[in-house]
């Protein structure tokens, strides 16, 4: 069958196809043969149509670096295409092979003698786009020839190579400082701009161009000549300037006050900043620019919608709202409806006006913002719809006199059944009635049965609040809360809302002890033997204790008056501040200071440069020095083995209380049974959450919460032997500021990272003390920073060879007593020894903070005894 197959098909004629035979290198020289001919080329545009081919193999991948010195001669043209695709494959290919590279700067060199300023300005910059070192000193010398240029353009192009030539050899631009000033007086507006930009750049160290009042009445005299990018960086510098007295700040605003008119958002926003920064010494003037501001910002947020121009909108609408923050008068309230969404806007707009309708609305206007913001609450945008019952909480805690109807509208958002939703009210209205108790009357039918329809975890612990303040009054309080104690353990944020119901129903259990003690029983005891945070032990045992003293004690502690007298927004005073005058910058669009969104690289960058010219200038002490320094007096609470009395008025009597309060308590404790000989024993709330036993003797025996929980014994453990570590390092290692930070921002994978988390075990200590604790085990001190209460070390250690380097950043807060560091190093099968020899030196301040909760039962349990 193969054989007949085989004799039917038809053979195949010719050579066999070359499938892996490179084509293209017969093409790379018939292209130089056509760049020879091109000389005797008349046709100009089939020269242009040789370059072209050229420049697509370059851009495909292919190496036509065989054609340099071909380019180089066909170079000499006059024709400005051709030149540019030429000079753009000289740069590209001058960088790979230096040897050649002379000739594209031999040809870049006769084209700045050029009489065409054209050819002029594009050889300089092309000249200034190599970046090795040979070209550096061609480089300087065409840039000064060039800023002399007579040609506006070609001056702008040697202006802009001064900023290239600065980034790679900064030593090599001093000399074109006087110059760029002289040219602030060129008469081409492109000159002016340029040299500022320039001069900000190369002065970046010393706060950039030096501002003066004769610099700044010329720049303003000249304002109208420049274009919108120029005018907003004049805008920028004027800004910068400080007038002498009111009359010469009011002649600077009235010369910029056309430009409000200005339809472009920079130059705009850019006035708004200079009319801000000059009278915020002046309430008065500040005022009437408020005033003055509001149409044109409006006029420019509502045309860049309108034109589709969101991202500008969203700038402009970030702008109002940091205004109407900050502002003393307010401002935007009668054109509340511009800040209506519509439907075709983006989420990112939506979010910005309803922001700032929750902060313009006023007794005039809630009803029509009220009623606007309740469609918002059904869209089919989930954060859309939480945005805007928040912006009402808002509204109803900033208008107590309107708060009655507004608190209503959110009862009736818990009517839609809406998951999303009734979870966002739940968690607002905790907030209203924090201000406002008198309105959760109104809400008690609805609390009784909304335990299933709660799914969020803030939403859980908002409304488990609201059961453990209002619990009097709602009848399924604490079986509610009894549900909530039950499904906590498997609970994926447990934590947080075991910190709720220990609050709530401790506060609860006097109010309703009877129904109360059981659950609060199985809780403390669900937080003392399952739960892993060491806070929510220590609050609970604390409470606990003081339950089995004084109850009345108890009651003060716990069930403190935290009425609302001025509730405080989310919003930092000082946050803001820095917002507003960090104005017209990402700061604004991102609400949160510069430093914030920084890169973590510069901020350490930055922050190391500080220390290194603090240590330079004698203020940080190195650590060979070996000064001893007096340890920070701050004053700590010392854990005493005898019990600290809680400071309350006329709340410690002498003899064990007898009064009607603690009476209730003892039925209490007996689960509301007779009671019987003060002999018998009594059990105890941990015990009563898992036994039916009703004997209780009398309240003052004390209630011993540690004996009945039936921990074994622990081995009694030694105190910890000296870590004997194999990583020995050198007494002495070299290493500066600049080295540290270079390995410091490595990310290559050879560098190893990790933490290491202690808590201090004294109740004072000095940065003095740390340094020589660390140094005894050669781990050496770069740097100190901080305060007495948050200090911050840079140590360092090498090894003998001093080939292994192990970097550490560590940070001791002696208010909240925690140690945490930072390690890198370039052997990461050492760090855990370096780890092992830090926590070592430092043993004899802090230890580890995991603690076992066995162990943290049994000390307390030593300390009572």
């Amino acid at each position: 069958l193969n054989q007949k197959m085989s004799s039917t098909l038809p053979k195949p004629t010719g050579p066999a196809p070359q499938f892996f035979v490179d084509h293209k290198k017969g093409e790379v020289n018939e292209l130089r043969n056509l760049l020879n001919k091109m000389v005797f080329e008349k046709d100009l545009q089939k020269k242009r149509d040789i370059i072209k081919k050229a420049i697509a193999y370059m851009t495909l991948g292919i190496d036509v670096s065989k054609l340099f010195p071909e380019m180089v001669k066909a170079s000499r043209t006059p024709d400005m295409i051709m030149k540019k695709m030429i000079y753009l494959y000289l740069v590209n290919y001058a960088e790979q092979n230096e040897d050649l590279a002379i000739l594209a700067i031999n040809a870049f060199l006769q084209d700045i003698a050029s009489k065409d300023y054209k050819i002029r300005g594009l050889a300089l910059r092309s000249l200034c786009s190599l970046k090795f070192e040979a070209v550096y000193s061609y480089t300087q010398q065409a840039i000064s020839d060039c800023l002399r240029d007579p040609d506006p353009y070609v001056k702008k192009t040697a202006i802009i190579g001064c900023v290239k030539l600065y980034r790679r050899k900064p030593e090599m631009v001093e000399d074109y400082i006087e110059i760029l000033y002289k040219l602030l007086r060129d008469g081409d507006p492109l000159v002016v701009v340029n040299s500022i930009n320039a001069l900000n750049e190369l002065l970046e160290e010393e706060g950039g161009i030096s501002i003066s009042r004769k610099l700044i009445i010329y720049l303003l005299n000249r304002f109208k000549e420049f274009n919108e990018w120029g005018q907003s960086v004049i805008l920028e510098q004027v800004s910068r300037y400080k007038p002498k007295d009111e009359n010469e700040m009011l002649d600077v605003m009235n010369i910029l006050e056309d430009r409000l008119s200005q339809s472009s958002a920079s130059v705009l926003l850019g006035c708004v900043n200079v009319f801000l920064k000059y009278s915020m010494a002046y309430q008065e003037i500040r005022n009437q620019v408020l005033e003055r501001l509001q149409a044109p910002l409006i006029t420019l947020m509502a045309s860049s919608v309108a034109a589709g121009g969101y991202e500008l909108a969203n700038s402009v609408l970030s702008h109002i709202y940091l205004l109407v923050s900050k502002s003393p008068i307010p401002l935007f309230q009668s054109d509340y409806k511009q800040f209506f969404c519509k439907y075709d806007e983006p989420s990112y707009i939506k979010s910005v006006k309803i922001a700032v309708l929750g902060k313009i609305a006023n007794e005039k206007n809630i009803q029509e913002i009220l009623t606007e913001l309740s469609e918002y609450v059904t869209d089919v945008n989930t954060e859309l719809a939480k945005m805007s019952i928040r912006c009402i909480g808002i509204i109803a805690i900033k208008l107590p006199a309107v708060s009655k109807p507004v608190v209503n509208q959110l009862r009736g958002f818990i009517g839609l059944k809406i998951d999303y939703v009734t979870d966002e009210t739940i968690v607002v209205l905790k907030n209203a009635f924090r201000k406002y108790k008198d309105y959760v009357n109104d809400f008690i039918p609805i609390f009784n049965s909304i335990y299933n329809s709660v799914h969020r975890p803030d939403a859980k612990s908002a409304l488990i609040w609201i059961l453990g303040e209002f619990g009097e009054l709602i009848d399924e309080a604490p079986y509610v809360l009894e549900l909530f104690v039950h499904k906590a353990s498997s609970e994926p944020d447990g934590s947080k809302l075991y910190y709720a119901l220990l609050g709530a129903c401790s506060k609860l259990f006097f109010a309703r002890p009877g129904e109360m003690q059981r659950i609060l029983g199985k809780l403390l005891k669900d937080i003392i033997t399952e739960v892993d945070s060491c806070d929510l032990k220590e609050k609970a045992i604390l409470y606990y204790k003081l339950l089995e003293g004084d109850p009345k004690v108890a009651q003060h502690v716990i069930c403190q008056d935290n009425s609302v007298l001025e509730f405080f927004e989310d919003d930092v005073e000082e946050v803001q501040e820095k917002i507003l005058n960090e104005f017209n910058t990402f700061s604004v669009v991102y609400q949160q200071p510069e430093d914030n969104f920084l890169k973590k690289e510069l901020v350490l960058k930055k922050y190391l440069q500080e220390v290194e010219n603090e240590k330079n200038a004698g203020l940080i002490e190195q650590t060979n020095e070996a000064q001893e320094e007096a340890p920070v007096q701050i004053q700590q609470t010392t854990v005493s083995n005898q019990p600290t009395p809680i400071e309350t008025p006329n709340l410690q009597p002498e003899a064990p209380p007898t009064n009607a309060m603690l009476v209730d308590l003892e039925e209490i404790f007996a689960d509301n049974t007779p009671s019987i000989s003060t002999a018998s024993t009594q059990p105890t709330l941990l015990e009563t959450a898992s036994s039916s036993s009703t004997t209780v003797p009398s309240m003052s025996a004390g209630i011993d919460l540690l004996s009945q929980l039936q921990i074994d014994e622990p081995p009694v453990q030694q105190p910890p032997q000296p870590v004997q570590t194999g990583l020995n390092l050198s007494e002495n290692p070299p290493m500066d500021a600049m080295e540290f930070q270079a390995m410091w921002v490595n990310t290559s994978p050879q560098i190893a990272t990790s933490q290491l988390y202690l808590t201090l075990s004294v109740a004072q200590v000095g940065p003095g003390q740390i340094e020589e604790l660390m140094a005894q085990k050669h781990i050496m001190c770069l740097a100190t920073g901080g305060s007495a209460e948050a200090m911050k070390f840079f140590f360092y250690g090498k090894s003998v060879d001093l080939a292994s380097v192990y970097l550490m950043e560590l940070n001791v807060n002696t208010l909240t007593k925690q140690v945490w560091a930072t390690s890198k190093s370039n052997n990461p099968e050492m760090m855990n020894e370096f780890l092992s020899l830090a926590k070592n030196a430092l043993s004899s301040i802090a230890s580890l903070l995991q603690i076992n909760s066995q162990q943290l039962l049994l000390q307390l349990s030593e300390k009572k005894k």
